[in-house]
């Protein structure tokens, strides 16, 4: 879940930097995509993904796996490749204009 999290972060974090936004100094998942958004509500398309992994990972922190999907590592990598793939698109729409 971390490894998920983080991968979040890190495309949030790239977009920010290359939009001249400010990045947040801690890694606050939530707090980094208020601040994506802000400027372009289409960017709420992956909030809920970005939700379901502080979920996932607060589950697991709380001992209540017993909330937790079937098998969340695959949920968490298909949610993780949904980013990939939605960030991949802004991109390549971005250097397309």
């Amino acid at each position: 879940m971390d490894a998920a999290i983080g991968f979040a972060f890190a495309l949030l974090h790239q977009q920010l930097a290359s939009s001249g936004a400010p990045v947040a100094a801690g890694p606050n998942l939530l707090d980094a995509f208020r601040t994506l958004a802000k400027g372009d509500p289409s960017w709420n398309a992956v909030r809920d993904n970005l939700r379901e992994l502080i979920y996932y990972r607060n589950c697991i922190a709380t001992g209540r796996e017993d909330a937790l999907p079937p098998v969340p590592e695959k949920m968490a990598i298909r949610t993780a490749r949904h980013l990939y793939l939605y960030f991949l698109g802004r991109c390549q729409g971005a250097q397309g204009n």
